[in-house]
């Protein structure tokens, strides 16, 4: 992912990232969700590391999905963005 871009959402990281994993399954890759956690995490970039080191264990999908949505949010709201 690249700094600044959409997290969640249409046409967001986690929607393009779930949709990869998606194919890659159709395809006969199996990844697990524990596998997914590990490569979506990886995928942000360097200044989400504080938010991105406190998931590393996490095992609950939604959980992180939800964190990073929030985390997200919180960015767009400083910001001024919607």
């Amino acid at each position: 992912m690249e700094e600044g871009a959409k997290v969640a959402g249409e046409d967001g990281h986690i929607k393009e990232m779930r949709t990869l994993r998606h194919a890659a399954n159709e395809a006969g890759a199996k990844i697990s969700d524990l596998h997914f956690i590990t490569k979506l995490l990886n995928s942000f970039p360097e200044s989400w590391d504080p938010v991105i080191t406190l998931m590393c264990g996490e095992k609950d999908l939604s959980k992180v999905l939800i964190n990073l949505t929030t985390h997200a949010e919180r960015l767009s709201i400083r910001s001024g963005r919607d």
